[in-house]
């Protein structure tokens, strides 16, 4: 629709000098990046689990209607996560199309008291249930949820929030090390792996 939302902090010069844009005038991106992007599960009956923290939300909340309009029937969660209520952002429109959202507080101010890990437990733990996670976030939130997933032999699909300098694969700062200690770069040959594909 022609229409770009970015969600950002104010935290170091580039993020200032972004708070400081005023209407018309102008940015230039490069992206998107890398090509590698989440990839549904298609087993039949398989429970969706998204796990979101802090600005790994927003490309969830994509997912989440993209898995909802593939089948309006699929079982989709969200397990949103942040420091306190202020920062549960980027969850907008999808109670509304069907989606179960779980919102998990470290003080507590707004949904379950504690990590997101415990909800993904709970989850994880109910009898029958084919599960997929995928995941986006803070990187130890996301290390935490793989180590979970692969104790529990879950697939799970991790976004790395990697600094991209170059973003085309020349600088190699975006390498990622590989259990069999190979590299990765997160621009081109991700942003999504899956979890056993990371050395955490």
């Amino acid at each position: 629709r022609g229409l770009v939302q970015i969600l950002f902090s104010v935290y170091g010069p580039t993020t200032k000098a972004m708070s400081q844009l005023r209407p018309g005038e102008t940015l230039d991106l490069l992206g998107p990046l890398g090509g590698r992007l989440f990839a549904p599960d298609t087993r039949p009956g398989v429970h969706h689990v998204l796990v979101g923290g802090g600005y790994g939300v927003p490309p969830l909340n994509f997912l989440a209607r993209e898995l909802k309009n593939a089948d309006p029937d699929a079982r989709v969660t969200l397990i949103h996560g942040a420091r306190s209520a202020s920062f549960l952002v980027g969850d907008d429109g999808l109670r509304e199309c069907g989606v179960n959202v779980l919102a998990c507080t470290d003080d507590g101010s707004q949904g379950t008291h504690g990590k997101v890990t415990a909800a993904l437990t709970t989850i994880m733990g109910a009898n029958g249930d084919t599960v997929a996670v995928y995941t986006c976030g803070p990187t130890p939130m996301m290390k935490a949820v793989a180590q979970l997933a692969l104790a529990r032999e879950t697939t799970c699909q991790v976004s790395m929030e990697t600094f991209m300098p170059c973003g085309v694969g020349i600088c190699v700062g975006c390498a990622l090390a590989r259990p069999d200690g190979s590299y990765a770069r997160a621009c081109t040959d991700g942003p999504v792996f899956y979890a056993s594909e990371v050395l955490w």
